[in-house]
């Protein structure tokens, strides 16, 4: 594996993005959030994105740059027109957005169409939960998941995420897919040559699935049956229905369809803890409730503590390790846009 500062790949992955045709400033928001992917140790979303992302900017599937149109409705809610911008940048402008709406008014609610894929949303909710807020988020995506009782795909994996702020700034972070895997998850097996459990997918007649590759050809299952699907629903609805984005199969997939943009919607929620309570009352509060978990077991871990330890490993071993299948990827592509790798 080669180890590349978090520096070194942060200015290799905007470098790459502007030679694919991105703006630079908005390439550097992009990068932010794929570097935090592989430092918290979610590689699936992080500079492995960078191919596919190239490729949708090589074919018109981005406007780079995108002209954010911000609707303030209330002095609360916000709705926003991404442009079709790269998901990673309409998202990092959502969530700022967000926070100064809750800063001012104490909650700030954000919608957000017309958007792409947003990689990790655990790094979005934990940028507002570090301005010691409540984070809420729903994305929409392409429909890869059945319905509880179906067989064929109409909803997306819809992820949904939540970051609570903490007094030692490891914030708790609940960061889930609703389908019975992320799509990442069975694209990256799929690249891999690896099976997948039954469970996961089923084919059209309802038969189990443990080909990655043939997923595109059934459904992936909601997690936990008929909650994972009431749960997929609600996404749908905050983030496709009410934010005017893509519903179903009006959002596009980014590994599939080379002719449409994504179309996906995003809802931000952002609650200003001292509009409720004082911090210090409040991190007191989350510390009796923490200290109630750990005594159920050594072992019970917070929801985004496995990310903060990637987060910690990646600082002690002072970069990211790349695997060589991901290098190999990253250096054909940097050579086709004549960009210097920095391994």
């Amino acid at each position: 594996m080669s180890t590349i500062t978090t520096d070194q790949l942060t200015a290799f992955a905007v470098d790459i993005l502007t030679a694919a045709g991105a703006d630079r400033e908005q390439a550097t928001s992009v990068a932010e959030v794929l570097i935090w992917g592989n430092s918290a140790g979610r590689p699936n979303q992080g500079v492995w994105r960078l191919p596919i992302l190239c490729k949708r900017l090589s074919k018109g599937l981005f406007n780079s740059p995108c002209n954010l149109k911000i609707d303030k409705r209330t002095p609360s809610v916000a709705v926003i027109d991404g442009d079709n911008g790269i998901g990673h940048y309409v998202g990092q402008m959502a969530a700022d957005t967000a926070i100064d709406l809750a800063s001012k008014n104490g909650v700030g609610v954000v919608t957000v169409s017309d958007s792409n894929f947003l990689g990790s949303l655990g790094y979005y909710v934990d940028k507002i939960a570090k301005n010691g807020m409540l984070a809420v988020l729903w994305n929409n995506s392409f429909p890869k998941v059945a319905p509880y009782g179906g067989v064929k795909a109409v909803l997306g994996t819809n992820p949904l995420a939540f970051a609570a702020p903490r007094r030692n700034g490891r914030n708790v972070i609940a960061d889930l897919s609703t389908g019975a895997s992320a799509g990442s998850t069975i694209t990256k097996a799929a690249e891999l040559g690896q099976p997948i459990p039954e469970g996961i997918a089923i084919a059209r007649d309802g038969t189990p699935i443990t080909d990655p590759a043939k997923v595109k050809d059934g459904a992936l299952l909601p997690f936990g049956g008929a909650k994972g699907y009431a749960l997929g629903l609600m996404v749908e609805i905050m983030a496709g229905v009410v934010s005017g984005a893509g519903i179903s199969h009006g959002v596009h997939s980014m590994y599939g369809d080379f002719e449409n943009p994504g179309n996906s919607g995003h809802f931000f929620m952002a609650v200003d803890i001292n509009t409720l309570m004082p911090m210090n009352t409040y991190y007191d509060r989350m510390e009796m409730l923490v200290d109630v978990l750990r005594e159920s077991g050594e072992e019970v871990m917070l929801p985004g503590e496995g990310r903060w330890s990637a987060l910690d490993k990646t600082e002690a071993a002072g970069g990211i390790a790349l695997d060589e299948k991901t290098t190999k990827a990253l250096t054909e592509l940097a050579n086709s846009l004549s960009v210097i790798t920095p391994w």
